[in-house]
């Protein structure tokens, strides 16, 4: 069953890489008819505060807080005047990937867009990107979004199907995008393990069932099968190469002893891929 768009929640700090994620969502709502969620988390209000200054710290806090709510309104309020479509904002305290996803849940949200936080340290390397742990709180689909990466339109996207994960989910997360934006979607199927014939069997299988459903949908469909190990680099380099303008995922949460400090599969293309990315559970 196709999952429509009905709302987009964006959390939002600000940035010029958060601008974007916002731009790309506006994009998305307009052709989908959805609303757009605004959502600042202060993650301050976790901390401890220090002894004998707590009305202080409270005062600038509560200020601080007033400035975000003004900010925030009057940026749902201009994105709803000039795009003409339906904007709120939310302001909530509390841990970012919980927050983000209880937010989510409580607004019916369809898609959560996220803007990508570059690791700025060797020990922001190692923790998991923030998109990757709200995947783990909420079954709605992220998207992340690279800095300078706007995306107004997803009019080329790439569509990996591996033999290791079911595609029904990301079908019908898919479909809506691919329809509204009549997009050309490549599909690119590969194994788990080099030159195994059954793997390459099954992958071909997927890869005809999701050709017969895509093309009801648009007429722009290609296909092409690679007999070797899937790996993030080897479709990041194809979405290059296709100058795709999104990639859509199958959130996967498998882990070993190589991924230490490079990530999973999932975290690699949430992390590095130039392009937006959209994971689907």
């Amino acid at each position: 069953m196709q999952r429509a768009i009905k709302n987009v929640l964006i959390p939002v700090n600000f940035s010029a890489s958060a601008t974007h994620a916002i731009e790309t969502g506006i994009g998305m709502c307009m052709r989908h008819g959805a609303t757009l969620h605004l959502l600042q988390v202060n993650r301050d209000s976790v901390m401890p505060h220090p002894a004998g200054r707590n009305a202080l710290l409270m005062d600038l806090r509560l200020q601080a807080r007033k400035n975000d709510q003004d900010a925030l309104e009057w940026k749902a309020k201009s994105i709803a005047q000039d795009y003409r479509i339906s904007c709120f904002f939310h302001l909530r305290e509390g841990q970012f990937a919980k927050t983000v996803a209880s937010v989510a849940k409580d607004f019916y949200c369809d898609m959560i867009l996220l803007e990508r936080q570059i690791p700025s340290s060797f020990a922001g390397l190692i923790n998991t990107h923030s998109a990757y742990q709200i995947l783990f709180q909420t079954d709605c689909p992220v998207m992340v979004i690279p800095a300078r990466c706007a995306k107004k339109r997803f009019d080329s996207i790439l569509f990996p199907i591996s033999p290791a994960q079911a595609i029904g989910s990301k079908l019908d997360v898919s479909l809506p995008i691919i329809r509204e934006n009549k997009a050309t979607v490549t599909l690119i199927g590969s194994t788990t393990s080099r030159n195994s014939i059954s793997e390459c069997v099954h992958v071909n299988n997927l890869i005809q069932s999701a050709h017969s459903v895509i093309s009801r949908n648009t007429n722009k469909v290609d296909k092409e099968l690679d007999p070797t190990r899937r790996t993030a680099k080897k479709i990041i380099r194809k979405a290059i190469e296709k100058s795709t303008d999104l990639v859509i995922i199958s959130a996967s949460f498998k882990t070993s002893l190589e991924h230490l400090f490079t990530g999973n599969y999932t975290q690699q293309m949430l992390n590095t891929c130039p392009v937006p990315v959209l994971s689907v559970r």
